[in-house]
C-alpha cells in the first residue's frame, strides 16, 4: 500500500464523465500530501487527454498559488479530504 492517501485507481467511463476532473484532483491531493511530481503516474491513450489533465492540474495549483480565497475553496472540497497534517500553506 502507498503511504500517500490515495489508491491506485483506473478510472473508466465515457467523454464528458468527469474523467479529467478526478484525475487532476488526484493529483493535486497526492502534491499536497507530499508526493513528488517525479512519483506520480498518470496514463491515457491520447496526447492530447495527456495535455488536458496537465493543464488542469496547473490550473488548479495556480488559481489557489495566487488567491487565498481559491486556496480555501480547494482546501474545502470533500473531494480531496485532506489530512489535518497536510501544509496548508502548499495552497
Amino acid at each position: 500500500m502507498s503511504k500517500f492517501p490515495v489508491e491506485d485507481k483506473v478510472i473508466l467511463a465515457s467523454a464528458g464523465s468527469g474523467k479529467t476532473f478526478a484525475l487532476s484532483d488526484r493529483i493535486v491531493k497526492l502534491l499536497a500530501t507530499g508526493a513528488k511530481p517525479e512519483q506520480i503516474v498518470a496514463l491515457t491513450f491520447t496526447r492530447a487527454a495527456a495535455a488536458e489533465f496537465v493543464a488542469r492540474t496547473l490550473e488548479k495549483l495556480a488559481k489557489a498559488a495566487s488567491s487565498e480565497a481559491e486556496a480555501a475553496d480547494l482546501r474545502s472540497e470533500d473531494r480531496l479530504n485532506l489530512p489535518a497534517t497536510c501544509d496548508a500553506a502548499f495552497f
